[in-house]
């Protein structure tokens, strides 16, 4: 299956159109190769980012920042900071085990993953 363009007509989204579409709820897009992601404004302020927000250092996030972002800083965007995003008594946690410290060198084996409350997968 050819995955280069799952946009009608090759058009990418403008935040324009993102936001005339989707006007009073945080939207958040990506194409299947995962190198596209939209948003429109209210996922934008939501997340905290403005005009102003700078840009990573060197156009990149460190590993830590990338998991902060994808944790505690999805829960934002949807407003569920108070029930997930950190692991802490009270809150709900679907989680992934992985074989090694991943803010040091990369996994080599996905262990187990959580959804629920329930093991979705155990690896060998």
């Amino acid at each position: 299956m050819d995955h280069t363009n799952n946009f009608p007509d090759a058009h990418i989204p403008t935040l324009a159109e993102l936001d005339e579409a989707v006007p009073h709820h945080p939207l958040f897009l990506t194409r299947i190769c995962n190198h596209v992601y939209l948003a429109n404004s209210v996922a934008f302020a939501r997340a905290g980012i403005t005009r102003t927000t700078l840009d990573p250092p060197d156009g990149g996030l460190t590993m830590e920042e990338a998991v902060r972002l994808f944790t505690v800083g999805g829960t934002y965007a949807t407003r569920e900071e108070a029930v997930k995003g950190t692991l802490i008594p009270g809150k709900y946690a679907d989680l992934t085990i992985l074989d090694r410290d991943i803010c040091r060198e990369d996994p080599d084996m996905l262990l187990e993953t959580v959804i629920g409350g329930e093991t979705v997968y155990t690896g060998s």
